[in-house]
């Protein structure tokens, strides 16, 4: 190829990418204002979390959810504010929120939601609801700050021996092979805009895109809806957020598996019966279904019910790892039932 030629080309790619920038940035803008912050931002120590509370009376209910956005509580805390005061927040990075310190393990974010309730005024004991891997984040808050806790939701939450459910060498090296891969090329895709370019051509799905393995279409959510979560989940710093967190993962359960049990406080523990492929809980159930599906429900979430004596367990039959979207009802029944054992 001549020098001229090269010139040429370089300049096409040149012109591509800043166009691509401009046009995310464009489509950003444009969402912040369609969008616009549910809560408000509070000093929480160095960093300002955003923090969305609502409803009165009893005690106040903490949501957390495994990807770290509030947003993704809209089909339970508009039910449960009708019977308690809740609050949800976007974790350190995600949603609204700045991005927090070094390391991301469930123990730094604890300390991070209970300087951010400090700040904000809310009072406790709390009754804490954590999903997927907040789960870990939850109970490194009551093993740290255990008259805080007066109860607990885990929503089909992380185990600190999800170990146990191995995936084969061949399959966790093509599975190790795709994240490195996801981790390298969705921050171009989101900064470049080329992921908008495909919902925009037609040739890919928004609702996939959010998360494959996400069942959208039954999660009862409006457009608009899916359109929010499409513009904070594909949110460079959320991914990065997610990543950080994630690679810390056995950290963080190393910390939790030293916290403790809960005593008498009353635990429900909600747990997907139709398990699917999710990072971190349910993908090492694609090499026999039926046992690991059998290891997931009666022993690793059954353990999470002996952390305390009043602990209760709730096979959730027709949902999968996302019951605040397939199943919110199923999550609202089980805060209130926590909240009558007070």
């Amino acid at each position: 190829m001549s020098l001229r030629r090269c010139v040429k080309v370089l300049l096409v790619i040149v012109v591509l990418v800043i166009t691509g920038g401009a046009y995310q940035l464009l489509a950003d803008w444009h969402d912040a204002r369609r969008f616009p912050q549910y809560g408000k931002l509070i000093q929480a120590g160095p960093i300002k979390l955003n923090l969305d509370c609502s409803g009165q009376g009893g005690r106040t209910v903490i949501l957390d959810i495994g990807t770290g956005l509030a947003r993704e509580w809209q089909l339970v805390q508009p039910e449960v504010a009708k019977v308690a005061r809740v609050c949800s927040y976007d974790r350190a990075g995600s949603g609204w929120s700045e991005p927090g310190p070094e390391p991301r393990t469930s123990s730094q974010i604890a300390t991070e939601l209970k300087t951010l309730l400090d700040a904000a005024g809310e009072k406790g004991p709390y009754i804490l609801v954590g999903h997927s891997i907040a789960g870990l984040h939850a109970r490194s808050f009551a093993g740290k700050f255990p008259q805080e806790v007066a109860g607990m939701v885990l929503v089909d939450g992380a185990s600190e021996d999800d170990d146990r459910l191995k995936l084969p060498d061949a399959v966790q090296k093509r599975q190790d092979r795709q994240e490195l891969v996801d981790r390298i090329l969705t921050p171009i895709e989101i900064h470049f805009g080329i992921e908008r370019l495909l919902v925009a051509g037609g040739w890919a799905d928004r609702r996939k895109i959010i998360e494959p393995n996400w069942n959208v279409d039954a999660f009862r959510l409006s457009p608009e809806a899916v359109e929010e979560l499409f513009y904070l989940d594909r949110r460079a710093s959320h991914r990065h957020e997610l990543a950080r967190e994630n690679a810390l993962f056995y950290e963080s359960s190393g910390q939790v598996r030293t916290r403790g049990a809960f005593g008498d406080k009353p635990l429900i523990v909600l747990t997907a019966g139709r398990p699917v492929p999710v990072p971190f809980l349910h993908e090492p159930l694609v090499t026999k279904p039926e046992e690991g599906a059998a290891v997931w429900i009666n022993e690793l979430q059954g353990a999470l019910v002996r952390l305390s004596t009043r602990g209760k367990q709730i096979v959730v039959p027709d949902s999968d790892h996302m019951i605040p979207f397939e199943r919110p009802d199923a999550v609202i029944s089980a805060i209130r039932e926590v909240l009558a054992a007070q």
